[in-house]
């Protein structure tokens, strides 16, 4: 049986895990954000991430109920309060999300957040202690962000050279640790400014 990986921590999380797919592959609408992903630069850069991601999305295509029980079996002994769902990838189907939805509520002291965009799944049930955020960017046709943060009553992700104007996006401080903020969005979004 294959073993998934799950990345301890890195440069911006430090010590929070995560859990990803391939950039692009398992991202079902990549259109305006792939040629400027920046997972893809590690994805192509590291032959150990290539093959972690590769695994992960394959164990997740053939046996979703194994990628489950894996996953579990490592948060039973995961010592910290926050977990980031994908650095790179997104969720590529509703089964998958409703994993994810499960294990969050089989562990409710773990915060679970995660970037997507697939902004028509079914995101109701959904655990306290799991956040979506949906992932826009100014590639995108002009106030596409409003329209999508209007429609879904979700906190918005919008990425892109200049942040935009108003009050409503926190700006990414690149240290989660420190800041945990995208766990906690309720009434306001976050920007990434691409580098």
């Amino acid at each position: 049986m294959e073993k998934l990986s799950i990345s301890p921590g890195n440069k911006k999380l430090k010590n929070i895990a995560s859990f990803s797919l391939p950039p692009v592959e398992s991202c079902l609408f990549h259109t305006y954000c792939a040629d400027k992903c920046y997972a893809r630069k590690a994805y192509r850069a590291y032959p150990n991430t290539f093959k972690a991601y590769n695994r992960n999305f394959r164990i997740a295509k053939e046996n979703l109920e194994n990628l489950k029980n894996q996953l579990v079996g490592y948060l039973q002994t995961y010592n910290h309060n926050y977990f980031r769902i994908h650095v790179s990838g997104d969720f590529f189907s509703q089964k998958y999300l409703d994993m994810w939805k499960a294990i969050a509520k089989q562990f409710p002291k773990i915060n679970f957040m995660g970037f997507t965009k697939c902004y028509s799944f079914d995101y109701t049930g959904m655990p306290d202690n799991m956040k979506i955020i949906f992932s826009t960017f100014e590639s995108m046709p002009e106030g596409t962000s409003d329209k999508i943060r209007k429609k879904y009553s979700k906190p918005i992700a919008f990425a892109g050279t200049i942040k935009p104007a108003g009050d409503y996006y926190n700006d990414c401080i690149d240290d989660c640790s420190e800041c945990k903020v995208c766990w906690h969005l309720k009434d306001k979004g976050v920007f990434f400014h691409y580098h």
